[in-house]
């Protein structure tokens, strides 16, 4: 199943995908040594508490240390979910420009006792990130959810979004992830060298964008 440009998370019942496992001694074999600032910017429901960002923060920032890279968190406005199904969700976050003091931009939802009903018997999309830019994406920040009793927390995918913000597709084991990631870094570290204050990211044919000027005006071009 898809839409062309944005990837799904793993929230199916019985078919789940996921980043990978990971692998360690892969890990350790790249040097992630350089601390890299990566902000994080929240749109939220009014009903998605400080308290509930604080937390996914912190879990977010645990698995970030893994590489180095010091999160940064700041919410920046409220929103309305903009529609009840993925497509209405999608077409919303494909045109928030990434502000200044951002790198990438998460909107936070919450479900309703509909959604619940409805996805017993449906599969159901817990997040997502567009993956012209990968800089935009969604999740539901609360727990009325039937696959958060499978184990898909909040916490759990908020990073798997994030690995995706970071260059990560779905795999088995994390090689590849971790190379995604070292490029990333290594491409940040470049820009906050030449003074550009931007946390790289890569567009879905792998380039990388090295401006939000450069997705900020592809939204104005849509």
């Amino acid at each position: 199943m898809s839409y062309k440009n944005f990837l799904l998370i793993p929230v199916f019942i019985i078919n789940c995908t996921t980043i990978g496992f990971h692998n360690y001694n892969k890990l350790n074999s790249y040097d992630f040594s350089k601390i890299i600032k990566y902000r994080l910017c929240f749109y939220k429901e009014e009903t998605v508490s400080l308290n509930r960002i604080q937390s996914l923060s912190e879990n977010l920032t645990s698995e970030l240390k893994l590489y180095n890279i010091d999160l940064e968190t700041k919410v920046i406005g409220q929103v309305k979910r903009p529609g009840f199904n993925t497509q209405n969700i999608y077409e919303f976050i494909i045109k928030i420009p990434i502000p200044d003091e951002c790198d990438r931009v998460m909107v936070l939802l919450e479900r309703n006792i509909f959604d619940f009903v409805l996805h017993i018997f449906l599969p159901e999309i817990m997040g997502l990130v567009e993956g012209s830019t990968r800089t935009r994406g969604f999740i539901f920040a609360d727990y009325l959810s039937v696959n958060s009793l499978t184990g898909s927390s909040p916490s759990r995918i908020l990073i798997h979004e994030n690995y995706h913000f970071l260059g990560c597709d779905h795999s088995i084991i994390m090689n590849d992830c971790y190379s995604k990631i070292y490029q990333h870094k290594e491409s940040a570290i470049e820009n906050y060298k030449n003074n550009i204050i931007f946390f790289p990211s890569q567009d879905f044919k792998n380039n990388f964008i090295t401006n939000r000027e450069m997705i900020n005006l592809s939204i104005k071009n849509k």
